[in-house]
């Protein structure tokens, strides 16, 4: 019984040290494309999971996607 109870905290331990390494991993702008007119275009790698996280991220960084 302690034995289980052991590898289930080991376990839950491992995933959340996955969840959070995986979250703060820095977000890096790969490519961005503009047409003339209002559209753009970003390639991004390792953008947040949630929306209001990737709004975030974008208001954030809005002054260096625009030059």
């Amino acid at each position: 019984m302690k034995s289980k109870l052991q590898k289930i905290i080991l376990c839950l331990f491992l995933l959340c040290c996955i969840y959070n390494l995986w979250t703060l991993r820095p977000v890096q702008i790969l490519y961005t494309y503009s047409d003339a007119g209002n559209s753009v275009f970003l390639v991004v790698d390792h953008l947040p999971w949630t929306d209001s996280d990737k709004i975030n991220w974008y208001l954030k960084h809005q002054d260096e996607i625009k030059s």
